[in-house]
């Protein structure tokens, strides 16, 4: 019961038919749906969702990036072992004064490059509106809506359109080739984030290892000390024991 890839595969369990009900609110496949697409400010773009949302979310997540980086970049660090604390700091202080700087630089870009509008032209086209030949209530005339449907079908039979049926099918093609790149670039990008989680669970594998270490190292310097100071002891209540049986001896012969 999957719809676009995204669902279940099974009605099994939800309570439900398993019944997908059709969007009727999606575009159909055409040179319309193209046009709207890529003149205008479609929602397949991450940048023109992104920018509808408040402003207070778009700051938030942009301080939430640069501190992401920040800690990414202090487990660097840390791991390498060649810094110390105060080091670390400092290092910390320039970098965000960096994320930031670049971040600003790259909103000003963003600010100075044109948004395309959506023109009432970008829209009749994406909805497959011929603007010379519409009027206004056409679309509820029933009767002469199937007549158009009755002539468009004629039309097609008779193969009188068969140069807008190669374009269509040709515009068809190149939506089917980029649906096909943005899915290998779907497959690309999760591919990465797998390789990540290894690389960061190896990290961390590899820093429990290390504490693992320490700590034996740790563990072993202080039983070495206790066996020194209870060979300390020994030493010395040895001597002791020697030194009274020394003076036993002296006062026994004295008498």
């Amino acid at each position: 019961m999957s719809y676009n890839g995204v669902g279940l595969s099974t009605p099994r369990g939800t309570g439900t038919s398993g019944f997908i009900q059709r969007n009727a609110g999606q575009l159909a496949q055409g040179a319309g749906r193209t046009a709207l697409m890529w003149n205008t400010r479609s929602y397949y773009k991450t940048e023109v969702i992104r920018e509808e949302k408040c402003k207070d979310v778009q700051e938030h997540e942009r301080k939430r990036a640069i501190e992401l980086k920040l800690l990414i970049e202090r487990e660097k660090l840390e791991d390498e072992g060649k810094l110390s604390e105060e080091e670390i700091e400092d290092e910390m202080i320039r970098l965000r004064a960096q994320f930031v700087s670049e971040q600003e630089e790259e909103l000003r870009q963003q600010e100075a490059k044109p948004m395309p509008s959506k023109t009432n032209a970008n829209v009749a086209a994406a909805l497959g509106i011929n603007v010379n030949e519409h009027n206004e209530g056409d679309a509820f005339d029933r009767e002469l809506q199937e007549r158009k449907r009755l002539e468009r079908q004629a039309k097609y039979q008779a193969g009188e359109d068969e140069e807008e049926q190669r374009r269509l099918e040709a515009e068809i093609l190149e939506e089917e080739r980029i649906l096909e790149e943005k899915k290998r670039e779907k497959e690309i990008r999760k591919k990465l984030k797998k390789e990540e989680k290894k690389a960061k669970a190896r990290a961390a594998k590899d820093k429990k290892k290390e504490k693992k270490r320490l700590r034996v190292e740790r563990d072993t310097k202080r039983d070495k000390r206790k066996e020194k100071r209870r060979r300390r002891r020994s030493s010395t209540s040895s001597s002791s024991s020697s030194s009274s049986s020394s003076s036993s001896s002296s006062s026994s012969s004295s008498s």
